[in-house]
Order: C-alpha cells, then structure tokens, then sequence
C-alpha cells in the first residue's frame, strides 16, 4: 500500500512528502467512499511509525463476514488470518505441509462452517472455520506438465483453476 504522496508521485515508493502514513504492507483494506487521506482502513503491515512486519505475498483471499476475517493464502504455501476487528494477523497455519507450493485459491463453505484452500501442486485441503484444524486433505487433484522434469523447463502449476459451483460441487483444471 503507497502513502496519497507516493502513489501521487508515480507509485515508486519515493513521494517526497508523506500526507498519511506510509504503510509497507502485502494486505491493505480500503474504504471507497472515504476521502482519499482516509481510505486505508487495516494493514498487514508496518507504517513509518511501527516496527516492520513480516510481509507476505498474497496469492488468495476469502471474506469471512461473520467473524470479520480474511482468509488469506500466501505464495509461500501459508495460510494467513487476518482479523479485521484487531487489524492483524491472528493466525498463521502452513497450509501445504511445508512444500512452501502457493495457494491458489481460498474457498469459504459458511453453511458447513469450513474452507477449501487449494494449492498450485493441486492439493485440497478443507479446514475448520471455527479452529482451524485442518480436516482434510487430498493430494494431486492434478499432475504435473509432462516434461517438468527438475524444474528443467520452468515451474509450472499442476492446478491452472477453480471454482465452486455449489458449497459441495468443485471445479478445478489442470495441466493434465
């Protein structure tokens, strides 16, 4: 997220004057109809004036509106919980089983009270709302492209897509 100044300034990150504090983050939440000095509302991330925190590339997101959360899934294969009632992170969980394959996608079921995240290697994973205990898991939905031996020709995801169709049909596609 840019301070009003840097994204004024071309977005570089070296506006000269700061109008509301610079914030470093990967999540940002924004009101739009705000004035723009007020927009940013929560932040993963550190301002001029706080420590800096350890920042993630977000790869997916689910909104929880019940219980006010993100479910945020990361590049690096975490799962984050961003409450937005204490705007921070209040979880982290390794969602891939330390294989540090993004997640793709973060699918909330609220009738059944759990998520489906699904990671690049095509792994499903189904989660408790309530505690997040993971419940389930099922490996390679999809396989590898032919010829990605070693990482030779590229990395390339088992899992190109997805989608919910209802809160128990699942759609997915793959190189495969």
């Amino acid at each position: 997220c840019l301070s009003r100044a840097d994204a004024d300034a071309g977005g570089t990150g070296s506006g000269g004057g700061r109008a509301w504090p610079h914030v470093c983050a990967g999540l940002c939440v924004w009101d739009t109809l705000a004035p723009p000095g007020a927009a940013l509302v929560a932040h993963d991330g550190a301002s001029d004036a706080a420590p800096a925190a350890m920042q993630a590339e977000y790869t997916a997101l689910a909104w929880e509106a019940g219980r006010q959360r993100l479910l945020c899934g990361t590049k690096e294969g975490e799962l984050r919980i961003f409450d937005l009632r204490m705007q921070r992170v209040a979880q982290r969980l390794d969602a891939t089983g330390g294989t540090g394959a993004a997640l793709r996608h973060c699918l909330l079921l609220p009738s059944t009270g759990r998520l489906a995240t699904l990671s690049a290697a095509a792994e499903l994973k189904i989660w408790s709302l309530s505690d997040f205990e993971c419940l389930d898991t099922v490996p390679k939905l999809h396989q590898m492209p032919r010829g990605n031996v070693g990482g030779m020709l590229g990395w390339a995801d088992a899992l190109t897509c997805a989608a919910l169709l209802s809160e128990h049909h699942l759609v997915t596609g793959g190189h495969d």
